[in-house]
């Protein structure tokens, strides 16, 4: 799926873009991120007592934006947001 969006998204902003109306049509596709795969050991991690969801709220804690916590002011909401230091 991601590559067709990498190879269609192009094509269909240049032909947006051909068009009068849709002359500054932009994409916002981001296909140069960087990825990483994990391998989990589930033995050793069944042994330790450690599940898959486990591992997968470590990394969305370290790595994600996890909501934690809303601050009601009088006039406006604060949305707290857990971070993991670079």
């Amino acid at each position: 799926m991601a590559d067709n969006l990498g190879i269609w998204v192009p094509k269909l902003v240049e032909r947006l873009r051909a068009s009068t109306p849709a002359r500054r049509c932009r994409s916002d596709l981001q296909d140069r991120g960087l990825q990483a795969f994990v391998e989990i050991d589930r033995s050793t991690a069944s042994r330790l007592g450690i599940t898959p969801a486990a591992i997968d709220n470590a990394l969305y804690n370290a790595f994600g934006q996890r909501m934690i916590s809303t601050i009601f002011t009088q006039s406006n909401q604060y949305r707290v947001v857990l971070e993991v230091p670079a």
